[in-house]
């Protein structure tokens, strides 16, 4: 949950990813470079928005350049999590008020909308949010008791991730609850695929233990019935995942950060990874992305921006949490 969350059948998937998530090779070896280190900044949830940055400071959504300048902080909207679709410069958050809402933006990043979808007595979390054939399909994680458990003797809150559409961005209907379980189920991303939609997420049983990266898939195009989910990685760290990438050769790479070489250290001893997999969600390779900052990442988003693919993170988040923006010194291949 960032901005404070077997077997199954091999899902048969086929090869389009559309929707926020860009696509294009990637190169096989990847060093990086920060662009800008906004020190101390303690942003919340912090994502790519086209040529900007949206986040949300002191529970304030705001938006900052990509070179790190502030923009604008003055929308008046109260956020914590935050998803966007860039293509028609929409975003999707939710608050600690118990709020989901849709806010919308000019071509110049003026407000011109913004809704409440929904109003709870309970906590909804990372909400995420994809357009397919003119509507608009958005999950928020719902929890009912325990919220974000640390303590492995207490019991979790469950957390129930519920699917909804939308064609104003206004009225909405509700599809189905996806996934539901006595588990911390966070950083969730919705993908599209040929064949219907992906569901990644992360699944832990405390905060900052040990956590696996899981996807499920709708079977069907009605999205209201879902198959058993895979496992991408394994519950032997504190996985954080960010962005699944297809690369236009029938596989996908999954960019995530994780403590595997600080074990126990979760966030304050994270660096980014990439997973590559084929159409079946099989593992091809696993590698580090050797970043300029050593560690401490909590990665928020990934990129590709003009032949480079950027890196989003916070540094150091349970102290300094600095926001950073890091990116690549080798180009993506013309062929992307």
């Amino acid at each position: 949950m960032k901005g404070k969350i077997a077997f199954g059948v091999v899902i048969s998937i086929f090869f389009s990813v559309n929707g926020n998530r860009c696509t294009g090779n990637i190169p096989e070896d990847i060093n990086t470079n920060i662009v800008f280190n906004i020190e101390k900044l303690h942003n919340g949830d912090a994502k790519f928005f086209n040529d900007k940055i949206i986040t949300s400071v002191n529970g304030e959504m705001c938006i900052y350049n990509k070179n790190g300048e502030l923009f604008k902080n003055d929308y008046g909207i109260h956020s914590n999590w935050v998803d966007t679709y860039p293509e028609d410069k929409v975003v999707i958050y939710g608050n600690f008020e118990n709020e989901i809402g849709i806010a919308q933006f000019d071509e110049q990043y003026n407000l011109i909308k913004n809704n409440i979808i929904l109003k709870s007595d309970n906590l909804h979390i990372d909400p995420a949010i994809i357009k397919i054939h003119g509507e608009y399909y958005f999950t928020a994680t719902e929890i009912v008791g325990n919220v974000n458990n640390a303590d492995v003797n207490q019991e979790n809150g469950r957390y129930t991730v519920k699917l909804y559409k939308t064609s104003n961005l206004l009225n909405i209907e509700y599809i189905t609850d996806i996934i539901s379980e006595q588990y911390n189920i966070e950083d969730v991303d919705l993908i599209e695929f040929d064949n219907g939609l992906g569901l990644i997420y992360e699944k832990e049983t405390v905060d900052k233990g040990n956590s696996s990266i899981e996807i499920i898939s709708s079977n069907g195009k009605d999205y209201k019935n879902w198959n058993a989910k895979t496992i991408l990685e394994s519950p032997d760290c504190d996985h954080e995942p960010a962005s699944m990438i297809y690369n236009g050769d029938h596989t996908y790479s999954l960019y995530y950060s994780c403590d595997r070489e600080n074990p126990g250290k979760s966030y304050m001893g994270g660096n980014i990874y990439e997973s590559k997999f084929d159409k079946d969600f099989k593992k091809l390779r696993n590698k580090k992305i050797y970043t300029e900052t050593q560690t401490g990442i909590l990665l928020y988003d990934v990129q590709k921006d003009g032949g480079k693919i950027n890196f989003l993170f916070a540094k150091n988040y349970l102290t300094d949490c600095d926001l950073v923006k890091e990116t690549s010194s080798i180009p993506v291949s013309p062929s992307s």
